[in-house]
């Protein structure tokens, strides 16, 4: 198996573990809080979800004058484009990484 494709592999389990760990501990283990910065996700975004066949409507119309789940996931936003830059040495060094997890980090 070439380099590149052990680290499109190594990629894919970092993008996966990366995204379920920010969605575990800080999307839904600091947005329990109903006062925390992230409480959106868990408070709003899911019981939208629940109501409407776990579609959220606010991501099917880019009214980002509303604040509603998607103006909010602006937040996600930053923080993924902040991840992205962290990780830009690795566009260098593992292409093959690389290229695996800048396509994943795009909403």
């Amino acid at each position: 198996m070439s380099l590149f494709a052990i680290q499109f592999l190594l990629g894919l389990l970092y993008a996966n573990a990366g995204e379920w760990l920010m969605h575990k501990y800080i999307l839904h283990g600091l947005g329990g809080n109903p006062r925390s910065f992230w409480a959106y996700h868990l408070h709003e975004h899911h019981a939208v979800c629940t109501q409407y066949a776990m579609v959220d409507p606010g991501y099917k119309t880019p009214d980002l004058a509303t604040w509603n789940t998607q103006s909010k996931e602006l937040k996600e936003l930053v923080v993924l484009l902040g991840i992205i830059t962290l990780h830009l040495p690795l566009l260098f060094m593992m292409p093959g990484l690389a290229s695996t997890l800048y396509p994943y980090q795009m909403p």
